[in-house]
């Protein structure tokens, strides 16, 4: 009987203990002298795609939040614009180019009013797009610019008129340059484009020549199966994947748009 309460009283006495330490806040503070029965307080960044929401944990990397404290995963989680890795790790459970984002922002071609609408943060013309580069910004190519003209490797808001010397496409109002002058030829339907301006019907559609007006939905949209001749573009996913317009225009319709057409989502 002796034995029995000495042991229960020791019981207690641990069970205080451990309470004790798990009332710490201190990220820094460890218990129990290094021994593992002590209980401790570990933080730091999460690693790996297979992370605990909540549970038991040894270390901070086997959990989402990236902190485990008396051996359990702490249950926090990190706000839009938090750099993370996996999207159990933002409260809003989506995690879009290592950014927390709100669940309900939207993709590249939806409507939008405000960047904070879009998933990549720009809101262009009312519509999400790639995030772009102001003037005076360096650029390859016109789609890398808000404006959509590089000019000479810079973003610009001007472009050449036809007959003027240029060195480059991008300089161009045309958006061709040919034989050191800008050329006033437009491009017909189908023809490859990276701006508006090169097109007779002045509608670049993903990289094609043409306008997706007649479509019921945008190439970078999922949704119900598109008509091939609503647009250059989709003609050119259909005919590598026929499924696109005849059972539904899926991920995989998606992102064949860089491919058949020139210019990804």
């Amino acid at each position: 009987m002796s034995f029995l309460r000495a042991s229960t009283g020791l019981l207690f006495a641990f069970g205080s203990y451990a309470a004790f330490a798990g009332c710490s806040s201190d990220p820094q503070i460890s218990f129990g002298g290094g021994g593992s029965g002590g209980a401790s307080v570990t933080s730091g960044p999460s690693t790996g795609t297979g992370c605990k929401a909540s549970g038991a944990c040894a270390a901070a990397g086997e959990c989402c939040s990236g902190q485990c404290q008396s051996g359990q995963c702490v249950a926090s989680c990190l706000d839009a614009g938090s750099i993370c890795e996996f999207g159990t790790s933002c409260c809003s459970g989506a995690c879009a180019d290592g950014q927390c984002v709100m669940a309900s922002c939207k993709g590249n071609g939806d409507v939008c009013t405000a960047p904070a609408d879009c998933c990549s943060g720009s809101c262009n013309g009312g519509t999400c797009a790639n995030v772009c580069s102001p003037d005076g910004a360096q650029c390859s190519g016109p789609s890398n610019c808000c404006s959509g003209i590089c000019n000479g490797g810079v973003c610009a808001t001007t472009c050449k008129p036809g007959g003027s010397p240029c060195g480059g496409n991008g300089e161009c109002c045309s958006m061709l340059c040919e034989g050191g002058a800008c050329s006033t030829t437009c491009k017909t339907n189908g023809q490859p484009c990276a701006a508006a301006g090169e097109c007779c019907i002045g509608a670049c559609d993903h990289g094609l020549c043409g306008s997706n007006a007649g479509c019921a939905h945008d190439e970078c949209i999922s949704g119900a199966a598109l008509s091939a001749g609503c647009s250059p573009c989709v003609m050119s996913v259909c005919a590598m994947l026929p499924s696109c317009c005849t059972s539904s225009w899926n991920a995989v319709c998606i992102a064949a748009v860089a491919t058949a057409c020139g210019q990804g989502c």
